[in-house]
């Protein structure tokens, strides 16, 4: 038997196995483009601040409104502008659940349902959303199921928060009141009605004893969470206030977002303004702080999201991801990512 005879049998297996990798590599580039509402995933094999992770694009007209990361680092939720809450992974970005809202009166037109709030509790077990309705629907994270429904708002709700326990909510909106009630039952606790206008953002202090709101006069209120006396009107601001967020590491701070085109991090005991943000060329809509406390990401109508240091508002990098309006903008809870929600439609999470 010749050398090439010994040989030809190797060859042809060699053949073989090769073919088989090329047909499970085509299938695999196949499964992957045919499927166009999958996440699309960065390129870069070890991301960089900036640094897309993972993008999500909802369907044509779908609109996102706010972001909320699960405290337990798992999902992600988006309150939608078609009555809808949508749940995905965190690492994959995979949608996992779509809650529709109970309560929608124009189920013809859900656009007129559109949800403006979207909040997880502090176990991560239910979210509470809110929108145009004025009502409050909390519901099983997991399943969309058994949604206890809160009706005390007269106008549409723009915002809700748990307490650190989990026990109560805080809900406000158009009506300029701050509903404190039982997450439970349903039932009142207190109704905080000192706004003249209505209020964009209500937080809740890290140890539960201040919430903090933002509202359309261009104010911030802080007041006793346990009983509503007032503690302090912060009047820094020229024009609408759409965000409030305490620091998570320093319970005097608060950070607030404007539509004068400013971010401004502030002593909630003495009033005194610490830090000017200007780097927007537009209304801010949205702010986040890092969790460890030393940088906070500004969004809005600059469809752009600013990370900068916190002490002394200097720029660190500029996330241009985005093509329309940044209405939400949320750190992971282990600090590594950021998430940001767009009118453009997509939601994106990129490197910290």
């Amino acid at each position: 038997m010749s050398g090439s005879d010994v040989h030809r049998p190797v060859s042809k297996l060699m053949l073989f196995i090769a073919a088989i990798l090329a047909v499970g590599l085509l299938a695999l580039a196949s499964a992957c483009s045919s499927s166009g509402s999958s996440p699309s995933l960065g390129s870069s094999p070890t991301p960089t601040p900036g640094t897309l992770i993972w993008k999500y694009q909802f369907y044509s007209g779908k609109k996102i409104n706010l972001v909320a990361w699960s405290p337990n680092g798992k999902y992600i939720s988006t309150s939608n502008t078609d009555s809808t809450v949508s749940v995905l992974n965190a690492d994959s970005g995979n949608v996992v659940l779509t809650y529709t809202s109970r309560v929608c009166s124009h189920p013809r037109n859900p656009d007129e349902c559109w949800l403006n709030a979207v909040a997880w509790s502090p176990d991560s077990t239910r979210i509470a959303s809110a929108g145009r309705e004025g009502v409050v629907e909390v519901w099983d994270a997991a399943t969309g199921s058994n949604p206890l429904i809160y009706r005390g708002h007269s106008q549409s709700v723009w915002t809700v928060a748990w307490s650190p326990n989990g026990k109560y909510i805080a809900s406000a909106g158009a009506d300029a009141t701050v509903h404190v009630w039982d997450a439970t039952t349903g039932k009142d606790v207190y109704v905080y009605d000192d706004h003249s206008r209505g209020i964009w953002w209500i937080a809740w202090s890290s140890d539960g004893n201040r919430i903090a709101s933002a509202n359309k006069n261009g104010e911030v209120d802080v007041w006793n969470a346990f009983d509503g006396g007032n503690v302090y009107i912060y009047r820094g601001h020229s024009s609408d206030v759409y965000e409030v967020h305490w620091s998570p590491t320093n319970s005097r701070l608060l950070a607030s977002a404007s539509d004068d085109g400013t971010v401004r991090v502030w002593d909630a005991v003495s009033g005194d303004t610490l830090v000017v943000y200007k780097g927007h060329q537009a209304s801010v809509k949205t702010l986040a702080w890092s969790p460890d406390g030393t940088r906070i990401a500004s969004a809005g109508d600059d469809d752009e999201v600013h990370v900068w240091n916190a002490v002394d508002g200097t720029d660190q990098y500029i996330y241009h991801g985005h093509h329309n309006e940044v209405f939400s903008v949320v750190w992971s809870p282990d600090g590594t990512r950021i998430a940001s929600g767009s009118w453009d439609g997509t939601l994106q999470v990129w490197d910290a």
